[in-house]
This record gives structure tokens, C-alpha cells and sequence, in this order.
């Protein structure tokens, strides 16, 4: 798939709204249309690329329901002080000394959960399940810590705007499928009262997540996305927002603009 660079930007309404969206800001943006994958607006080199954080929870999440490693309605117990190695890796979500299913998890963002959830997959089937959306790996896991710290986004993974635009444009057109139903309701959910409710627009069933993380030493501060898709006015649209500086909130309110722009918009 070919994404424009800035100068060779989309002639669509969308342009237009995405650029005055983003203006003053330094996010960098993709949007498709979910069935064509034509590039309708994109905003900043959509090809730069970061660690991608808890945006690819719900790919992985697709990729262990899909081959059958997990039931969906088993628990795991979190108590938001998720360790890995000696390295700290809290849940930012509300709820502590709670049992989270795969659904919920989605929703609330759990680390505990899909740091769990990574040790299910061989390191073989962990790689095929990014590399089947498209997401590339730098490195072959060989201990579990190294898998939980893939699944989370946090190390082995770059990637960017384009690429998951290209992912979740792939995933949505997946999630009609039974075994999916929990990645479908977990987005719908994570946006509606999860951890991407700054997303939430009014008259817009949207499905979405959030990530943030960040590259110490190099880069003290953390950087955010959102990830997500809806249909406005008949038009299905596919999103995929990075910003350099800040956290997934911050990303999915500058994605709820752009929504309420385009829902004004005939």
C-alpha cells in the first residue's frame, strides 16, 4: 500500500479537516477508507516510526483467539504492579485486586493481563502473529520475558502511522468472525468507558485503543497513539494517530476533533 508523503497529500474533505485538526500540534496521522484502504488524509511523515505500546493488544488478543490459546471468559487477576524481570510495568487502569476476562482487559488496557496472555504463544507463533498483520519484530524472544515485553509494545517493535492504519483496517475487516467478538466489544468498550474514552464522540459507534509508551534513555517522555475506526456519513474510516510527545489520552482526544469535524461535514 502506498501512503502519500505530506506534499502529495489526498484530495478529499478529510485533508482538509485532518490538517486543521492537527495544526499546531505534532502528531502525525493516517486515515483510509476501511474497504478501499485508499489513503484519505494523512498528516506528518506517516512513515516515521515508534514503539507502539498498547496499540497492538487487540491484534494480539485477535491472533490467540483465533488460534484457539485462550478462553476469552477465563480471568486473570491484576493488581496494577505488573513486574517483568526488575523492570516496573504498572496498569494505568482504575481498578485494583480485580479479575479482568479478554474483553475487559481489551478495555481497561491491562498489562498483567497480555503479559500473561504472551506466555500462551511459542516465540514462533508470537512473531507470525505480528508479522500477519504486517507489525515487523527486530528481535526472536528467547525467554518469556522478552514475549511480554513484545506483546506489550515496548521492545523488538517500531512501527509506524501507516502501519497501523494498515493493521487495524485488516483487523476490522476480521472482526465479524465469532471467535472475535471479544476484540470487537473490548474496542467498542475501550472507547465508550475504557481507556480510550477521550476518544468517545457523540452519534459515532467507534471502536478504538490507546498506547503509550516511551524510549529511555534516549527519549525520557512518553509518546502516545490511538488507533481506531468508524463510519461517518456512510464513509468507513480508519485512523491511526501518533503523538511524540504525550500519551494515548492526549492522542485520542486529538482523534475525537478530527471525528466531530467530519461528523459536521456532509
Amino acid at each position: 500500500m502506498f501512503f502519500r508523503r505530506p506534499s502529495q497529500a489526498p484530495s478529499t474533505s478529510e485533508q482538509p479537516l485532518l490538517e486543521q485538526t492537527l495544526r499546531n500540534t505534532r502528531a502525525i496521522a493516517t486515515i483510509l477508507h476501511q474497504q478501499s484502504g485508499k489513503v484519505l488524509a494523512v498528516h506528518g511523515n506517516a512513515n516515521s516510526s515508534d514503539t507502539p505500546g498498547s496499540i497492538l493488544k487487540p491484534l494480539l488478543l485477535f491472533a490467540a483467539l483465533q488460534k484457539n490459546l485462550i478462553d476469552p471468559a477465563v480471568t486473570v487477576f491484576c493488581r496494577r504492579d505488573l513486574h517483568i524481570g526488575n523492570r516496573p510495568y504498572p496498569c494505568t487502569h482504575p481498578q485494583s485486586n480485580i479479575a479482568f476476562t479478554a474483553q475487559e482487559a481489551l478495555a481497561y488496557s491491562c498489562n498483567t493481563w497480555f503479559a500473561s496472555l504472551a506466555l500462551h504463544f511459542s516465540s514462533t507463533s508470537l512473531l507470525e502473529a505480528l508479522h500477519a498483520f504486517t507489525i515487523p519484530v527486530s528481535i526472536s524472544p528467547q525467554t518469556p520475558e522478552q514475549k511480554q515485553r513484545i506483546a506489550l509494545g515496548l521492545v523488538g517493535v517500531q512501527t509506524s502511522p501507516s502501519q497501523i492504519a494498515a493493521a487495524y483496517r485488516f483487523l476490522q475487516d476480521q472482526l465479524s468472525q465469532p471467535f472475535a467478538k471479544p476484540v470487537a466489544d473490548g474496542l467498542r468498550d475501550s472507547v465508550s468507558f475504557g481507556m480510550a474514552h477521550n476518544a468517545a464522540t457523540p452519534g459515532i459507534d467507534l471502536c478504538g485503543k490507546t498506547g503509550t509508551a516511551s524510549n529511555p534513555p534516549r527519549q525520557p517522555w512518553s509518546h502516545g497513539w490511538f488507533a481506531g475506526f468508524a463510519s461517518i456519513h456512510n464513509t468507513p474510516l480508519v485512523i491511526s494517530l501518533y503523538l511524540p510527545q504525550g500519551n494515548g489520552a492526549d492522542a485520542a482526544q486529538l482523534a475525537k476533533n478530527f471525528f466531530l469535524a467530519r461528523s459536521k461535514t456532509t
